[in-house]
């Protein structure tokens, strides 16, 4: 599904600026902490928790395998992490 998503989406999207080209940034600049401690990308994905910020330092969440796998994917425009905010917004717009 990425490989026909990303063209269109890149094509409607200004990336000047832009250091690279992502279909998200939220796991590039911020993070979402849950009231149970999980900490997420963003408010819209919970079903991909990164970590338990009971149980590890932010600095470990930040740079974690998980994350990293989270960025991986986006760049792509792979939402198979629990983007499915994303992955709607992609078959509504048509980018």
């Amino acid at each position: 599904m990425a490989e026909e998503i990303r063209p269109a989406d890149e094509s409607s999207r200004d990336f000047a600026g832009k250091a690279f080209r992502s279909a998200c940034y939220a796991p590039y600049v911020s993070l979402f902490f849950a009231v149970d401690g999980n900490v997420l990308a963003c408010c819209q994905n919970e079903l991909f928790v990164l970590r338990d910020v009971k149980e590890q330092h932010l600095r470990e969440i930040w740079n974690g395998w998980p994350i990293q796998q989270l960025r991986a994917a986006l760049e792509p425009c792979d939402f198979q992490h629990g983007c499915e905010y994303l992955r709607m917004g992609t078959e509504v717009t048509g980018r």
